[in-house]
């Protein structure tokens, strides 16, 4: 049985958090599951690594908490961190560390302090380095790199790197290492790479900002083993002139939406683009043409 004066960053008494197995949807009966307090025994009283919960490539296997006073399965050891300092946990385990050990119960009433986040410093211009050069310093949950575009001149050296996202519903966001980095970090980038990963979980649509920040953090660390182990070759890297060039020179407020529509509205096109032509067209019966000339017929008395 684990000690109750074990200091660690998820509990400090038994009877809270159990450790148990799945193998996909299904519990790993052949795993005996244990108190939290005696796993964290078994890793010497250290907090736990952040790929504790992380699947298994092979056996399929992966670890999962359970919060016993909140009835809910929690399944990442950063989202362990986010429950257990949670209003309703934190009640729950003074009432029970009342009931156990005579201690006195914090009044629920008392008002929260809002923690802090460490959010990443937006920096303010990337001087020319590279996206990568910003993720690598990024403790924020960062996915769908596989979805970003590295955009470089065929022969430039030292050129400024542009950047674009190919994911649906993210098919406006370009710019500079700087945009790109701000741009994936964002609610709306790890909202649609989690809905693109689940296409049956219709609740994603519903998911609040912290909600989706929570979600991306746990799927950052199942797949990839959390922000330490990004693998930033998925960044696909395009070489071309052209396209350089044209995303270099575009507008501020450029989108795909605006240059689909600028491109399809016939009033916004050149009228020598917009005129039909055709086999029957005649520029010299068209008044908008230069070629017009009208007809003077001349009447005899």
């Amino acid at each position: 049985m684990a000690s109750r004066n074990i200091k660690n960053e998820y509990a400090d008494m038994v009877g809270v958090f159990e450790v148990f197995a799945m193998i996909d949807d299904y519990e790993d009966e052949t795993f005996r599951r244990e108190d939290l307090m005696e796993t964290v025994e078994r890793y010497g009283g250290y907090d736990l690594p952040a790929t504790f919960c992380k699947r298994d490539a092979y056996t399929g296997r992966r670890n999962v908490f359970r919060c016993l006073l909140c009835d809910c399965d929690v399944t990442s050891v950063q989202t362990l961190v986010t429950h257990k300092n949670g209003k309703k946990h934190v009640s729950k385990v003074m009432q029970k560390k009342q009931a156990d050990f005579g201690e006195p119960a914090v009044p629920v009433s008392l008002p929260r302090v809002k923690a802090k986040v460490a959010a990443t410093k937006r920096p303010a211009d990337d001087n020319g380095r590279p996206l990568r050069d910003f993720l690598e310093s990024c403790g924020e949950a960062v996915i769908g790199l596989e979805f970003v575009k590295e955009i470089l001149p065929v022969r430039g050296r030292g050129d400024r790197p542009m950047y674009s996202c190919t994911l649906d519903g993210c098919k406006s966001a370009w710019g500079s290492a700087v945009d790109m980095f701000n741009h994936v970090k964002n609610a709306l980038h790890l909202k649609n790479t989690l809905m693109r990963a689940n296409p049956d979980n219709d609740h994603m649509k519903a998911m609040s900002k912290n909600q989706v920040q929570t979600a991306a953090m746990e799927f950052e660390e199942l797949n990839h083993g959390g922000p330490a182990n990004r693998d930033f070759s998925q960044i696909m890297v395009v070489r071309d002139d052209d396209r350089y060039r044209e995303i270099s020179k575009r507008r501020r407020d450029w989108s795909e939406k605006k240059d689909k529509l600028s491109s399809n509205n016939p009033n916004l096109m050149p009228v020598a683009v917009r005129r039909p032509h055709h086999d029957s067209y005649d520029a010299s019966k068209d008044p908008d043409s230069a070629y017009y000339f009208e007809e003077v017929k001349v009447f005899s008395f």
